[in-house]
C-alpha cells in the first residue's frame, strides 16, 4: 500500500504541494513511448546488479541504477522490474553498518551516500515499509556524529542540498528533533549558494578570470579539497554544481524563514541567464560558466541537474513561474542530449550545433570529443542523466495541502488518487508540449468534493478552462484553482495559446518559441572521416526575417517521443548570410544585425529544438524591412525538410 504525500512539519515553513507516490501517476502517449525508451536503454545495465553477477557493480554504482531503476519501474508499471528493484534494494541494505553507515566500503563519500538516501524516498512512497526510515534515520545519526571529523569536501559542500532535502523529507515524516540539527550543520558546512545568487560573482566566461591550466595547476598544488580560491572557483563555477545547488537556499528557507533565501533561486537563474544564458533554456558551461554564445557547450549534467532543482523547488515553494522554466529544460535541453533511442548522450551539446568532430574547440576543460554521442557508460554520471526524465514524469502532478491535486507541468498521464473520500482517476489527454490543448476527464465511483489547481504558464495570454457550462479566463504565470463536486464523466478543458515569438539573445540574436518549445533548424547530417562524426549535409547560415512572419504546421495526433516524429513544424523566412562561417568546428558567434537582400529570402522548416541533432537555434536577426514584404518575395521550397532519420 502506498504511502501518503508528506508535508512540511512545523516549526518547518508550510509548503502547498507535496510529491505523490509514484504508483499513482501513469504516464501515456508520447511520454509513456519515452520513458518506455529509457527503460529499454537501461535493461542491459539493469541485468548487471543480480548480487550473485561476479561483473556486479560497486554498491555506490548500484544505488544510482536503483535511483532510476526503481522510478522507472513504477511509472510503467513493470511489475517483475520493480519486484526486482525491491530484491536488490533489500540486498544493498543488509550492507549497511552497525554505525548507520549505508556504504561501508566509502564511509565518507557523502555524495554517494546522499543517493541511497534518494533512492529510498520514493521507495518509502510505493511500499510504505517502515522499516526504510529506519535505516534512514540510523544513517543520519551515522551522519551527525561523523561531520565534525569527517566535514564535507569542497565537491560536497557544492552539492549539499542533495543531502538536506532528503534530511528535511525524513524529519517531515518522522519529526526526530535531531534532523533539524543535522541540517543546520549541513547549512554551516555547505557553498553559500544564497550569497552566489545575490552576488554573481561570475559574470563572465570563467576563462577571463583564469585560464584553465593555471586553475588546474594552483587547484592541485592547494588541493582540490582546500578551501582556497582556485579550488573553490572550481566548484563554484561547475556548471553541474551550480544546476545542483541552486536548490539549497529554498531549502535553507524552510526552517530561516528568510526572504533572501527565498528569492535566491530567481535572483541567480535569472542574473546566470543574462550572463551565461542560451535558448535552450540552460545556461552555459565546458565545463565551467562558459559566457552566451550559442556555439559554447552546455553541460549534459547541468541539463539533468535542473530538473531535479526545479521539482524540489515546486514542492518546497509551489511557485509557478518555476514550472515554466522546467518544461523549457525538459522539452528542449534535456531531449537533445540523448539519441532519439536513448542508448547515447552527449557531454556537451551546442545550441548551434552544426557538426559533430573531435575538435580542440573553444572549450575551457571540456575534451575534443566531448560533442560525440557516447554510448552509455553503466556508470553513475549516465544513470544521473537518466534519472532527469522519470523526475519530471513523477512530478507531473503533486498532492495539494488543502486535499486537493496541483498540476505541475503538462504531459499526457493517469493519476490515481483518493479524494474527497472517494478513488478519483484523473486522465489527462493531450499532445503538449506540442499542442496547447489539454483535456482533463473525473472518473469517480459517486460525487467527490476537492480542489484542483493548474498552473497556468507566463506565456500562456489568454489562457482559458471550461468546465461543463463555465468558462474561465486564466491569469498567466500562477495557478488557476477550481474548488468544487466532481461527478463522474467531467471534463476540464484547459486552452493555452500558443503563439509564435522571437526571443532575444547573445549577439542580438533570435530563437523562435512557440509555447514551452524552443524550434531549430535541422541539418541534414551526413557521416565524418571517423567513427561518430556528423556533418552538415545541408546549408545552415541564415539569418531570420521575424517580420515576416511565421506560418505553423501542427498534427497533435503524430505526437511522439523527441527525434521520433513531427508533430509541429514552424515555417519561417530567412536569408542566406554566406559569410557567417566556421572556427574550430564551431559556428561563429552570429553575426549583429546584419544588411541582407530580402530578395534573396526563403522559407526554412523549424522543428522542436529536442528533435535535432545538428541544427542553429540562434539566428542573426536581419534587420527590419523599410519598404518591401519579405513574404512576398520569398521563395517556396524549403531549404531543410528535417531528415533525421541518418543521425546517430
Amino acid at each position: 500500500m502506498p504511502a501518503k504525500p508528506t508535508f512540511r512539519r512545523a516549526p518547518l515553513m508550510p509548503n502547498r504541494f507535496a510529491p505523490l507516490p509514484l504508483s499513482a501517476l501513469r504516464p501515456a502517449g508520447w511520454l509513456q513511448e519515452q520513458l518506455t525508451l529509457a527503460a529499454t536503454a537501461l535493461r542491459d545495465r539493469w541485468l548487471t546488479l543480480d548480487p550473485g553477477n561476479p561483473h556486479a557493480p560497486s554498491p555506490a554504482l548500484a544505488w544510482a541504477l536503483l535511483r532510476v531503476g526503481l522510478p522507472l519501474a513504477a511509472l510503467l508499471d513493470d511489475e517483475p522490474w520493480l519486484s526486482g528493484v525491491r530484491r536488490r534494494m533489500d540486498h544493498l541494505l543488509t550492507l549497511q553498518g552497525e554505525d548507520g553507515c549505508l556504504l561501508p566500503d566509502a564511509p565518507c563519500d557523502w555524495a554517494a551516500q546522499a543517493v541511497c538516501l534518494q533512492t529510498l524516498i520514493p521507495a518509502y512512497g510505493l511500499w510504505a515499509d517502515k522499516e526504510i526510515p529506519v535505516r534512514m534515520l540510523r544513517f543520519c545519526r551515522y551522519l551527525w556524529g561523523q561531520l565534525p571529523e569527517h566535514p564535507l569536501t569542497l565537491p560536497q559542500a557544492a552539492t549539499c542540498g542533495e543531502l538536506l532535502s532528503p534530511v528535511l523529507w525524513l524529519y517531515d515524516l518522522t519529526g526526530k528533533r535531531f534532523l533539524l540539527e543535522l541540517a543546520r550543520a549541513l547549512q554551516a558546512q555547505g557553498t553559500d549558494w544564497t550569497a552566489f545568487c545575490h552576488t554573481m560573482p561570475l559574470r563572465a566566461r570563467t576563462e577571463k578570470a583564469v585560464p584553465w591550466d593555471t586553475l588546474r595547476t594552483q587547484a592541485e598544488v592547494e588541493g582540490w579539497d582546500a578551501r582556497r580560491y582556485h579550488a573553490g572557483l572550481y566548484q563554484h563555477a561547475h556548471a553541474a554544481h551550480i544546476a545542483m545547488g541552486l536548490k539549497t537556499p529554498a531549502l535553507i528557507a524552510q526552517w530561516t524563514g528568510g526572504i533572501k533565501h527565498e528569492g535566491a533561486f530567481d535572483v541567480g537563474f535569472a542574473k546566470l541567464m543574462k550572463h551565461h544564458g542560451v535558448a535552450c533554456g540552460l545556461f552555459t558551461g565546458d565545463d565551467l560558466l562558459a559566457g552566451a554564445s550559442p556555439s559554447r557547450g552546455v553541460l549534459s549534467a547541468a541539463a539533468a541537474g535542473m530538473v531535479g532543482t526545479l521539482c524540489s523547488l515546486l514542492a518546497t515553494l509551489g511557485h509557478a513561474p518555476h514550472g515554466d522554466l522546467l518544461e523549457t529544460i525538459a522539452f528542449n535541453a534535456l531531449p537533445a542530449l540523448f539519441t532519439p533511442d536513448m542508448r547515447g548522450h552527449q557531454r556537451l551539446q551546442q545550441p548551434n550545433q552544426v557538426q559533430i568532430t573531435r575538435a580542440a574547440r573553444d572549450w575551457y576543460s571540456a575534451g575534443e570529443a566531448d560533442t560525440f554521442f557516447a554510448p552509455d557508460a553503466g556508470d553513475a554520471e549516465s544513470a544521473a542523466l537518466h534519472q532527469a526524465w522519470p523526475l519530471l514524469a513523477g512530478s507531473l502532478w503533486m498532492a495539494s495541502r488543502d486535499g486537493g491535486l496541483g498540476a505541475m507541468c503538462y504531459a499526457p498521464c493517469q493519476v490515481r488518487y483518493r479524494l474527497g473520500g472517494q478513488p478519483v482517476r484523473l486522465d489527462v489527454q493531450s499532445a503538449y508540449p506540442f499542442d496547447g490543448t489539454v483535456r482533463i476527464r473525473i472518473l469517480t465511483p459517486a460525487p467527490a468534493a476537492f480542489p484542483l489547481h493548474l498552473r497556468i504558464p507566463d506565456w500562456a495570454q489568454g489562457a482559458t478552462l471550461a468546465v461543463a457550462d463555465e468558462l474561465m479566463e486564466c491569469a498567466p504565470g500562477a495557478f488557476a484553482s477550481l474548488d468544487r463536486t466532481w461527478r463522474d464523466g467531467d471534463i476540464l478543458t484547459l486552452t493555452l495559446p500558443m503563439p509564435v515569438t522571437v526571443t532575444g539573445w547573445y549577439h542580438q540574436s533570435g530563437a523562435v518559441t512557440r509555447g514551452p518549445l524552443v524550434f531549430a533548424l535541422p541539418l541534414d547530417a551526413a557521416p565524418g572521416e571517423n567513427p561518430g562524426e556528423w556533418l552538415p549535409a545541408s546549408p545552415w547560415a541564415y539569418a531570420l526575417l521575424p517580420d515576416a512572419g511565421f506560418s505553423v504546421v501542427c498534427d497533435p495526433q503524430q505526437a511522439a517521443p523527441f527525434g521520433m516524429g513531427q508533430p509541429v513544424a514552424i515555417e519561417a523566412i530567412c536569408v542566406p548570410l554566406p559569410d557567417w562561417g566556421l572556427k574550430d568546428d564551431s559556428a561563429l558567434p552570429p553575426p549583429i544585425a546584419p544588411r541582407v537582400d530580402r530578395a534573396l529570402a526563403r522559407r526554412i522548416r523549424l522543428v522542436p529544438y529536442g528533435g535535432t541533432t545538428l541544427r542553429i537555434s540562434q539566428f542573426p536577426v536581419a534587420q527590419a524591412a523599410t519598404h518591401s514584404d519579405a513574404a512576398e518575395q520569398a521563395t517556396p521550397a524549403p531549404v531543410c525538410g528535417g531528415a533525421l532519420a541518418n543521425l546517430p
